[in-house]
């Protein structure tokens, strides 16, 4: 997405790693997304993210809805009527604004509401890792006199991970370093 915003000097969006962008309304370099199947773009994976080199991927952008994040808080705040029904995608919107930047780090890796740093890492036995984090959320919730609040819920993560490690190392870790096959000294009848 980043390559994508740099080459068609798109304004600054909140992208939440997975399958939603936001971006302000109005702007030149996203009017094509408008257009009833949306926009494809082709894109080749950047060298600093695992996988192929020169492998190519599609990307669709696709106009949904617009999402007035800033008139639905507002409302929210003030405890105007019906406003304790805030669109979902008001509160969507803030937290792809609040994960973007983790989201576009190819260190950490996303997992639902999860974030997760593989620079900080516990090793566990069995040729398996733990990836500490947080997890990072905007809530609408009911103030004093009726009035909304917003809170910003920030909670500890962890994943857990397999090792990287070649794959005979693996298969003894996982033989738990019995080896295995052939040999004789088994323990059949004989």
């Amino acid at each position: 997405m980043m390559e994508l915003a740099f080459r068609y000097k798109w304004p600054p969006l909140a992208y939440d790693g997975s399958k939603q962008l936001f971006a302000p309304s109005g702007h030149e370099a996203l009017k094509e997304a408008h257009r009833q199947d949306g926009v494809t773009y082709r894109v080749e994976r950047p060298d600093d993210v695992p996988g192929e080199p020169g492998e190519e991927f599609l990307v669709r952008i696709k106009f949904a809805v617009p999402v007035r994040v800033r008139d639905a808080i507002d409302a929210h705040l003030r405890g105007d009527p019906g406003s304790e029904l805030i669109p979902a995608a008001a509160f969507q919107a803030l937290d792809a604004i609040l994960r973007h930047e983790r989201a576009m780090n190819p260190l950490w890796v996303s997992i639902g509401r999860n974030f997760l740093d593989s620079n900080n890492t516990v090793k566990l036995s069995g040729g398996f890792e733990v990836w500490k984090g947080y997890s990072l959320s905007a809530r609408p919730t009911q103030g004093a006199e009726g009035a909304g609040a917003t809170h910003l819920v920030v909670n500890m993560a962890a994943g857990a991970f397999i090792s990287e490690q070649d794959a005979v190392d693996r298969l003894c870790v996982l033989s738990d370093g019995r080896g295995g096959g052939g040999g004789g000294g088994g323990g059949g009848r004989g």
